[in-house]
């Protein structure tokens, strides 16, 4: 604890009328800590000068401590000196093995050919694997896109069958309604006269509808066949396109 509390506070320098008061003041600490550096060396009160508080050390502990470092420091080096490594003595010997120089040579010239062509093998196993899994790949898209195909083909064939049925469908219902209108002007009543040129011409006229509409729908079907080959040949060029594409790639990744 610091006895006095108010020589620990700095001060600036005052110019005022109280500047007298300050220096009377300070002549007074001044003294003090002349009185108490008069006192005996052995007493550890703590001594104030100019705003800071100065306690001296313990003597006896100070001068225990150095003696004791000093001590485990030439006990440190006498250690040092008591355990340093002698010379190491070894027995001569032949260094470099039991193998000749030229004998080393003669064993790399065989050995860099060997490696050179392990190195070389190790490649052409690792473009053949690579090369044997695009193929695998490639036989797995391929399979996709012809069960792609075939379930198209099998789409537009039932698609074909339903369309042939409904133009047959169309055809009967158009005969029908043809031959319900030859009997409704059969059974109107015509003079004598005219009643053979009229069957004879009725009959013509029903061949004729008759021959047209079977030729309409054979063109129709010689049109859808038609229209299912192009788009088969069609399918087939794109197929064949995209396998060239893809075997030019896989020639061009290989070299």
């Amino acid at each position: 604890m610091n006895p006095n509390r108010s020589a620990d506070i700095w001060t600036a320098p005052n110019t005022g009328p109280n500047h007298r008061v300050n220096q009377t003041q300070m002549g007074g600490n001044e003294n003090d800590s002349t009185n108490q550096n008069t006192q005996p060396q052995g007493s550890r009160n703590p001594t104030h000068s100019d705003g800071y508080t100065m306690i001296p050390p313990n003597e006896s502990r100070r001068d225990k401590l150095l003696r004791m470092s000093q001590k485990e420091l030439e006990d440190h080096q006498r250690w040092k000196e008591e355990h340093r490594p002698g010379p190491i003595q070894l027995a001569p010997e032949k260094l470099g093995g039991d193998v000749s120089l030229s004998e080393v040579r003669q064993r790399q010239q065989v050995m860099n050919p060997q490696s050179k062509l392990q190195k070389k093998l190790k490649q052409q196993e690792m473009n053949r694997q690579k090369r044997q899994a695009e193929e695998e790949e490639n036989q797995k898209k391929k399979a996709i896109q012809r069960e792609k195909a075939n379930i198209l083909e099998m789409k537009k064939k039932r698609e074909e069958e339903r369309r042939r049925e409904l133009y047959q469908q169309e055809l009967l219902m158009k005969r029908e309604a043809h031959l319900q209108r030859l009997e409704k002007s059969r059974s109107v009543p015509m003079a004598a006269s005219s009643s053979a040129p009229a069957s004879s011409w009725t009959r013509a006229h029903e061949y004729r509808e008759a021959r047209k509409a079977e030729d309409q729908v054979t063109l129709q079907q010689n049109k859808d066949e038609q229209r299912r080959k192009s788009q088969i040949l069609e399918e087939k060029h794109k197929q064949e396109e995209e396998d060239r594409k893809r075997r030019m790639e896989n020639e061009h990744l290989r070299y």
